[in-house]
This record gives structure tokens, C-alpha cells and sequence, in this order.
């Protein structure tokens, strides 16, 4: 839903002769101007043996064995500043967007598929624990599959295609440089 409200003024802006290019930093506002073009799920398998000891003296252990889903989204931070011109005949438009970016990565707690559980149960917080530890592999393998490189595909054919249907005859999108993204 947040893509369509952000796709939604995205075409309201394109319709003034003044844009914005950035916003307000209010966090219900930024959280607007996420797009996410792009989600990818892992299946991580979890195994987590603990043991309490005193004096070197195990006094309880556990061991568990898990699997869950993490989610990865993709998609692009439009708070970081976009620009949508008109061509002067009115009948093209360019967009330039950011750069995409991986903007959240969670895991599903309801896919929680429990294996094998021995002695001490786990308790939220390190179940919690545990998941934070797969976020950077699993982002690193997302980023590996190319889930940036699809981001800005989808986005490009989107937006593309939403604005053809509008009336459009020719619509550019392009994605600011690396070494622009500093600068709205």
C-alpha cells in the first residue's frame, strides 16, 4: 500500500509546474515516500545450543532447532529527494529517482517451523537475538541475487507504464549517480 500512496503523489506532483524535490524530516511523511519495488524472502535455518553453568558445572542446557522466514524488501527512499520534468512539447516526461536501496529486512514470526527443542525453551528476546544475527548474511545474499539491480526494473517499468496510461508519450526514467545521492 505504501508504493501506491507514494506512486500517488508521485503523479499528483507531476501534475504542478513547481516539485518538491525533498520533505519534511516528520517520520509518518518519510515513511510515505518508501517505495518498495522488490521483496525477497530466505528460509533460514536456526540452530542455537545454550547451556547455564556454574563453576563449570552444566545446571541447565537447551538446544533448539528452527526455521524461519526472513523477508527482504527493496525499493527506493523518495524522502532522499526525485524530480519528474516535462519535455517542452508537454507530451514526454523524465523522472530521476534515487538509488535503491534494501529498506527493511524482518522476519516472519509466524513461519517459525520448530525441529528439534532440548531442555531450557527459548525466551522472545533471544528468539529476537537470533534473527537480528541472519539480517546481514541474508542481506548480503539479497544484495548478491541482484535484489537492486530488480528494484530499479520494476520501478522503471512501473513507472513507465503507469505514465504511458495517463497520456504520455514518452517517459525516461533514470536513477541519480552513486556520488549524487548525498545531495537531494
Amino acid at each position: 500500500m505504501k508504493a501506491w500512496v507514494s506512486l500517488l503523489l508521485i503523479f499528483l506532483f507531476s501534475c504542478t509546474d513547481s516539485l518538491p524535490v525533498g520533505t519534511e524530516s516528520h517520520e509518518e511523511v518519510e515513511r510515505i515516500f518508501q517505495m518498495s519495488t522488490v521483496d525477497m524472502i530466505f528460509r533460514e535455518v536456526i540452530y542455537h545450543k545454550s547451556s547455564d553453568k556454574i563453576f563449570d558445572i552444566d545446571i541447565q542446557s537447551g538446544q533448539v532447532l528452527f526455521a524461519v522466514d526472513i523477508k527482504v524488501q527493496a525499493g527506493f527512499d523518495l524522502s532522499k529527494g526525485y524530480s519528474l520534468e516535462r519535455f517542452p512539447n508537454g507530451q514526454g516526461l523524465s523522472i530521476l529517482f534515487p538509488q535503491p536501496q534494501i529498506l527493511t529486512i524482518d522476519a516472519d514470526e509466524t513461519s517459525v517451523y520448530q525441529y528439534l527443542t532440548q531442555g531450557k525453551p527459548l525466551g522472545y528476546l533471544k528468539l529476537q537475538s537470533l534473527f537480528q544475527e541472519r539480517h546481514e548474511p541474508v542481506r548480503q545474499e539479497a544484495l548478491r541475487l541482484g535484489i537492486l539491480d530488480q528494484a530499479r526494473r520494476q520501478a522503471r517499468t512501473f513507472l513507465t507504464e503507469l505514465f504511458l496510461s495517463l497520456g504520455y508519450s514518452k517517459v525516461v526514467v533514470d536513477f541519480r549517480r552513486e556520488s549524487d545521492e548525498s545531495t537531494p
